[in-house]
C-alpha cells in the first residue's frame, strides 16, 4: 500500500510555530499577525505549509533558550508581498536566513562561532536571486 504525503493544515503550522517560540510569550506574540493570515493564499501562507519552510521560519524568528528578542528579525516581514511576491521568494529568504542563524551570536559564549553572520553571508550565500530551478530540490 502506498502512503500519500500530505501537507499539514494551517492549524498544525500555527501550533508548531507558537510552540517553538516558547508557548505563550512575547516571542509567540510576534507571530500573531503572521498566523492570522496563514490560511490565506498569500506567498508566505503557501510557503509555510511545507514542514521545511516552517522549521526554517522557526529557526530564523524564534529565540534560542537564553536569547533575547532584541537582535532577532520580526516574523511579520514575511507578510510583505512586495519583498516576497511568491512562495519561492519566501523560501529563498528563509533558506538564506537559516544559514545566518548558525552564525548568530549564541547566548552561551562557549558556543559562539568563530565567524560572524556577515562573514557567512559573504562566503556562503549566492548573490544570484532564487529561481524555481535553483530551489527545485526544496520541493
Amino acid at each position: 500500500m502506498r502512503r500519500r504525503i500530505t501537507t499539514p493544515g494551517t492549524g498544525r503550522e500555527s501550533r508548531y510555530l507558537e510552540r517553538e517560540a516558547g508557548g505563550p510569550s512575547a516571542a509567540a506574540d510576534r507571530w500573531a499577525p503572521v498566523l492570522a493570515r496563514l490560511g490565506h493564499a498569500s506567498p508566505f501562507g503557501r510557503a509555510l505549509r511545507t514542514p521545511l519552510a516552517a522549521a526554517m521560519a522557526s529557526d530564523t524568528y524564534n529565540p534560542r533558550p537564553g536569547e533575547g528578542l532584541g537582535a532577532l528579525p520580526d516574523p511579520t516581514e514575511l507578510c510583505d508581498g512586495r519583498r516576497f511576491p511568491t512562495p519561492e521568494a519566501v523560501t529563498a529568504h528563509l533558506l538564506d536566513a537559516t544559514v545566518l542563524v548558525g552564525y548568530r551570536p549564541h547566548p552561551d559564549r562557549a558556543r559562539h562561532s568563530r565567524w560572524t553572520a556577515d562573514e557567512a553571508r559573504r562566503h556562503y550565500l549566492s548573490p544570484e536571486p532564487a529561481t524555481d530551478s535553483n530551489l527545485a530540490w526544496l520541493k
